[in-house]
C-alpha cells in the first residue's frame, strides 16, 4: 500500500510538474492558447518529460470510485489543457459532461478546454452553462467563456 501512494504521488508531482512547465513555456501565459473559433494547435509533451498526450488522456478511464485518483485527474486535465490541441478538446468535453466524474474534475475539464479553445471548447462550455446540478461547474464555464470571448488577460492589459 505504501508502494502504491509513494507511486501515486510521484505521478502526481511529475504531472503538476509538467503541467507547471507547459504554462511557462507559453507564448502568452496569461491568455488562452486557443481562441472562440480555432483550437490551439498540440504541443509535444515530451519536451517536458517521458509522458505522452495520450497516457494524460488515460488517467480519465480510471475507477472513479477511487476518489484517489481525482487529483492525478485534475492534474492531467491541466496538462491536456497546456499542451493539447482539438483531439484532447473532445476528450475534455467528454469528462467536462460526464456526471460519473466528480465535481471537481469536471471543473478542472472545463479550465482546462477553455484554454485550448475552438468550437469542441465552445459548444461544451456553453452545455456546461446549461448543467442545473452544479453551480460551480456553470461558473467554471462561463468564466472559461469569457476568458475566450476576451483572450484572458489581453482586455486587462489593454486598460493599463
Amino acid at each position: 500500500m505504501l508502494n502504491q501512494e509513494l507511486d501515486h504521488e510521484k505521478q502526481l508531482a511529475a504531472m503538476n510538474r509538467v503541467a507547471r512547465l507547459g504554462y511557462l513555456s507559453r507564448e502568452a501565459p496569461d491568455c488562452p492558447r486557443g481562441t472562440l473559433e480555432d483550437a490551439a494547435e498540440e504541443r509535444p509533451v515530451g519536451a517536458y518529460s517521458s509522458f505522452n498526450i495520450f497516457q494524460f488522456e488515460d488517467t480519465f478511464s480510471r475507477s472513479r470510485e477511487d476518489k484517489s485518483q481525482n487529483k492525478l485527474r485534475i492534474a492531467a486535465a491541466q496538462v491536456l489543457g497546456e499542451f493539447g490541441g482539438k483531439d484532447q478538446a473532445r476528450v475534455l468535453e467528454f469528462v467536462l459532461r460526464s456526471n460519473s466524474q466528480p465535481e471537481e474534475v469536471r471543473i478542472a475539464a472545463a479550465y482546462a478546454l477553455a484554454n485550448i479553445g475552438g468550437p469542441t471548447a465552445k459548444v461544451g462550455l456553453m452545455r456546461a452553462v446549461e448543467d442545473t446540478r452544479f453551480e460551480s461547474i456553470r461558473l467554471s464555464a462561463i468564466c472559461g467563456l469569457c476568458d475566450l470571448i476576451t483572450r484572458g488577460w489581453e482586455l486587462y492589459q489593454l486598460c493599463s
